[in-house]
């Protein structure tokens, strides 16, 4: 069952990413509403399993990007939020960064997580983004990031940012297994943040993948 496993994770991960770049909460986190990751699979659909056919592998926070970046396209969105990113606000440049990320540009990314460690070191948010980006360099990245976020999640297990982080690099690395445990713990910490909602939602649909309904 480990391929069918490997292959709903991944389906509902791609949904779930769709639902996350357009997110529907844009209150307060305690007005935050579960994200609709839509059907899992269409009739004959099938993955096979390159981490290409995945969205982006980007940094995935627990708060919305300012409101008038919202519902612009990708590339716009990058634009607008190297405008406002500029006083070197933490978080406006963890989200610039993502953003980077989302069209492909590791480089920018990684500028904008270092310029948000730097305006906020006490945060673990630009250290999961910048291991993000050496994960979306391949293979060895991927495999350095999963090591270095297992450990992250270990430090700081109530982080949400760190452990939704980590199930999402985990279907790149086709590991439902990690996938389940860190969106459970995820949910354990706050199942009404906008990453709990999504974590909560995500191992519902994966675990009733696995059963068969």
């Amino acid at each position: 069952m480990v391929g069918g496993a490997w292959a709903v994770a991944a389906l509902v991960a791609f949904f779930g990413a769709r639902a996350l770049d357009s997110p529907v909460g844009a209150g307060p986190i305690d007005e935050a509403q579960p994200i609709q990751v839509g059907a899992i699979v269409e009739p004959g659909a099938e993955l096979t399993g390159r981490p290409s056919e995945l969205p982006p592998l980007s940094l995935v926070l627990n708060d919305l990007p300012p409101p008038q970046v919202v519902n612009l396209m990708r590339e716009e969105r990058v634009e607008a939020l190297e405008g406002l990113a500029g006083n070197d606000d933490a978080g406006l440049l963890l989200h610039l960064g993502a953003a980077y990320q989302s069209v492909g540009d590791g480089r920018s990314a990684a500028e904008a997580y270092q310029r948000a460690a730097a305006a906020d070191p006490d945060s673990s948010a630009p250290r999961v983004g910048l291991l993000m980006v050496d994960a979306a360099s391949g293979s060895e990245g991927r495999a350095r990031a999963t090591a270095e976020l297992a450990a992250l999640a270990e430090e700081r297990p109530g982080d949400q940012v760190v452990t939704f982080n980590r199930g999402w690099l985990a279907v790149y690395e086709r590991d439902t297994a990690v996938a389940l445990e860190a969106w459970e713990q995820t949910r354990r910490t706050n199942a009404r943040s906008p990453l709990g909602l999504a974590a909560g939602q995500l191992v519902g649909e994966i675990r009733r993948g696995i059963d068969g309904g």
